[in-house]
């Protein structure tokens, strides 16, 4: 599934970011930093309750269930919780009963890091740059990583710097979703681009 991806730091570029892609897809991936981790801040996660289409939060934060009230009871389907962070398992556990819990590894972070605690997600996450910022380009070193994950999921999801280029080879090796920011937003024709994507994968547009 191609995933628009939202990382803004306002209401208002939230909204706009969902009125832009509401109708083109049946899932958003929301990014949420809250400074703890990341250089770089988004909104509040109280605004998640504003979204109405299903979405996915990726937590880029230390301790993402400080947040759990703000989420729970909206569209929220599925979170994703990066591996680095203090305290990995308690916070997968607190998530797991409510959402879809998928576990994330940043781009420098070995595939290992995270075999002891398959039994507890629902799938992981790969970055395909250094969570945090948007715009960065695709790393190639991901690719070995993909092939190493399938040893402990089928339910993969891959996140940065993913174009038209190489979206396809990545699906090849067994990636199922993509959240996808800039090659999406920064397209001149947003809905095309995403058919565009749909296409490559499918070799149809998706429906």
């Amino acid at each position: 599934m191609i995933i628009p991806a939202i990382l803004e730091k306002t209401k208002e570029d939230l909204l706009l970011r969902i009125s832009q892609i509401e109708s083109l897809t049946d899932m958003v991936h929301i990014d949420i930093m809250d400074g703890s981790i990341t250089d770089e801040k988004t909104f509040h996660p109280s605004l998640i309750k504003n979204i109405n289409i299903p979405s996915e939060i990726h937590f880029m934060c230390n301790t993402p269930s400080l947040y759990i009230n703000d989420i729970n009871g909206g569209l929220v389907q599925k979170v994703i919780i990066q591996r680095e962070i203090d305290n990995f398992e308690k916070e997968i556990k607190i998530f797991k009963d409510l959402f879809i819990t998928y576990g994330s590894l940043d781009i420098g972070t070995p595939t290992d890091d995270i075999k002891d605690f398959i039994d507890i997600l629902d799938g992981i996450m790969l970055m395909s740059v250094k969570f945090g910022k948007a715009g960065q380009e695709f790393n190639s070193t991901v690719l070995g990583k993909i092939d190493k994950i399938k040893n402990f999921t089928n339910n993969t999801e891959l996140d940065g710097g993913i174009t038209l280029d190489n979206v396809k080879l990545c699906y090849d090796k067994g990636i199922k979703d993509f959240a996808i920011s800039s090659s999406i937003y920064k397209s001149e024709n947003i809905k095309k681009t995403i058919e565009n994507f749909n296409n490559v994968l499918y070799g149809q547009l998706k429906t």
